[in-house]
């Protein structure tokens, strides 16, 4: 019983572990040296083994067997998480974007729409303003009720547009005028 004492003292209790799994080691460990020859036999050659070279190598690869399940799993673990947040992120953004994009554009659409649906209105309304300007239009190309070189100034320059149809309006008031004098 000393032997897993021993094993125990020198391995087991400086591990890292809750004294309650501690116990449970000590209590297989005392278990297979009072039942098994096989176990003894193995503790026997494993103990001196601990003790050289050899047994330093297995402690060693004990510890990065132990920090490979703690610290090394949590890390990989938590870059996991941190990728899948990344992903989760942009998946988010991508979804805000487009419905922002399909809110932006319903006003343009209803505007599209709606000039669309006004554009055959309105086009009729430019033809009813035609027509509407088009008697103004004959009146202002009409040479009725002026002399015919009255379109130019004494010393042969022509007047502009605008004044060329001043004149011709009150030319033509003056002959309405006159005329409905008796």
């Amino acid at each position: 019983m000393y032997p897993v004492l021993g094993f125990y003292f020198v391995l087991v209790d400086k591990l890292d572990l809750f004294e309650e799994h501690k116990f449970y080691i000590l209590c297989v460990m005392g278990l297979g040296w009072a039942v098994s020859v096989s176990y003894r036999c193995a503790i026997l050659m494993i103990l001196p083994n601990m003790l050289g070279s050899e047994g330093r190598t297995f402690v060693l690869m004990l510890l990065v067997t132990i920090v490979m399940h703690g610290p090394v799993a949590n890390i990989e673990k938590n870059v996991e998480i941190v990728g899948n947040s990344v992903a989760c992120t942009v998946e988010l953004q991508i979804n805000h974007t487009k419905k922002l994009w399909k809110i932006m554009q319903e006003p343009l659409k209803k505007v599209l729409k709606d000039m669309k649906k006004n554009s055959d209105m309105f086009g009729k309304e430019t033809d009813d303003v035609q027509k509407k300007f088009h008697a103004v239009n004959d009146q202002i190309i009409s040479k009725e009720g002026f002399k015919e070189n009255s379109g130019s100034v004494g010393n042969g320059r022509h007047l502009s547009t605008q004044s060329l149809f001043e004149l011709k309006t009150k030319m033509r008031c003056d002959c309405e005028c006159l005329s409905s004098l008796p």
